[in-house]
């Protein structure tokens, strides 16, 4: 509970800092806005993006006395693709993009001990999306805000068997896990040459769902009935507060067409708020008391991007 009580007091901390860094901004701004000049033009400059992540997504509930009853944990380095655009005038500018990555595998491989043979299959891709406004206050230096979505879809299949027990088992899991919340960040652009070498910090505040539904099929073959079936659905909901870090380069190709490079960082450690399972249609109070009781959550996502594009401008 005191660790609970001092991890809300900086969670409060930070957001105090975000909202003073946004009363700056919005004093800033306001200036910018209006001393634009009337004639200046507006610019739309669409995008086409594709790259790579290193994707990393770690999960784990863990009971008092140590049991685990139950572990997701994947990485896998996915290419990606997206669009996006962006609307500019003076000093100020709108932006949105969409990010689609391919399907990442993560195959934990098989097991095999004197008592069974395990094997588990993970594969996974996700999705983002954003909106951005910012303004320059400087030439060099920019403040925005916007909101992120972010969805990754996993399918878990593991298989075991005791052969000197003669039992099968195979088990599914179909994962949505959802993040989404504003954010606020300051960019600074160094000009060099015809390009601009640029570094970007954002601070983000995330509300998450994870929502995972389980198959299990035992079977038996000592015993000979019909094998046993168990349905099951995870509900969770979490939150967190955390930062991104970037760096690009952008160049001119022509009068025009620009392309450019970047590179992200971005790590979430989530803190849970609530947390569920349900069994044949009804909550199972055996777990809601042991979470009562002290149950350990951990779900970590971490994210490195390395990114190329390529935009037109229109004036």
């Amino acid at each position: 509970m005191i660790s609970l009580k001092i991890r809300k007091l900086k969670d409060m901390k930070i957001l105090s800092i975000i909202s003073l860094l946004l009363s700056v901004m919005v004093s800033l701004l306001i200036p910018s806005l209006a001393n634009a000049d009337p004639e200046k033009l507006w610019i739309f400059q669409p995008r086409l993006t594709t790259g790579i992540m290193h994707y990393e997504f770690d999960f784990k509930f863990t009971a008092p006395g140590g049991a685990v009853p139950s572990t997701v944990k994947l990485f896998d380095d996915m290419p990606f693709f997206g669009g996006g655009a962006m609307l500019l005038y003076d000093r100020c500018f709108a932006d949105a993009y969409f990010q689609l990555s391919t399907t990442g595998k993560d195959d934990e491989g098989t097991e095999q001990d004197t008592e069974y043979v395990r094997r588990v299959d993970n594969e996974f891709d996700r999705k983002d999306y954003a909106i951005t406004f910012g303004c320059m206050v400087t030439n060099n230096l920019s403040f925005f805000t916007g909101y992120k979505n972010g969805k990754t879809d996993i399918h878990i299949a593991s298989t075991q068997n005791w052969p000197y027990d003669r039992i099968d088992e195979e088990s599914t899991g179909d994962v949505e896990f959802k993040s989404d919340g504003l954010f606020l960040g300051v960019a600074y652009t160094h000009p060099i040459g015809n390009g601009q070498l640029g570094v970007q910090l954002a601070a983000t505040k995330l509300d998450a769902e994870y929502n995972q539904h389980n198959f299990t099929r035992t079977n038996d073959r000592a015993v000979g009935d019909k094998p046993d079936t168990n349905d099951e659905n995870w509900f969770l909901l979490g939150n967190t507060l955390g930062w991104t870090l970037g760096t690009n380069w952008t160049a001119p190709i022509s009068k025009h067409l620009w392309y450019g490079i970047s590179f992200n960082y971005s790590n979430y450690d989530f803190d849970l708020d609530s947390a569920y399972v349900i069994r044949k249609g009804e909550p199972d109070p055996d777990f809601i008391n042991t979470l009562g009781s002290g149950m350990n959550y951990d779900m970590i996502e971490t994210v490195y991007s390395l990114q190329l594009q390529l935009s037109y401008q229109f004036k």
